[in-house]
């Protein structure tokens, strides 16, 4: 009850500075991208890369991933695996997605 009260009173007001703010979703979006980037290099992707290059000797998803973060705030295709969250699988596994 207090969280749902909380995340009410923050919607509230957030929505009230968006509305007094004036701008354009799209404006407001793109000034957010700016600020969040897409790529970041999260525990469990830099620990495949890690696997792949010790156990397999593929540099590869190293290189990728690499690639990825020199514009880690624009969207690039054939990058998507890099801007993903945690698989549910990992969400308990501590050291890879514990601190992602």
């Amino acid at each position: 009850p207090a969280l749902r009260r909380s995340w009410g009173t923050w919607l509230r007001e957030y929505g009230s500075r968006v509305c007094a703010e004036g701008r354009d979703d799209g404006e407001r979006r793109a000034q957010q991208d700016g600020a969040n980037p897409l790529y970041i290099p999260r525990n469990h992707l830099l620990q495949r890369a890690i696997e792949a290059a010790e156990k397999e000797d593929d540099f590869g998803p190293a290189r990728e991933m690499m690639e990825a973060l020199r514009r880690p705030f624009t969207e690039q295709p054939g990058c998507e695996a890099w801007a993903q969250a945690a698989p549910p699988e990992l969400a308990r596994k501590v050291g890879v997605a514990v601190l992602s």
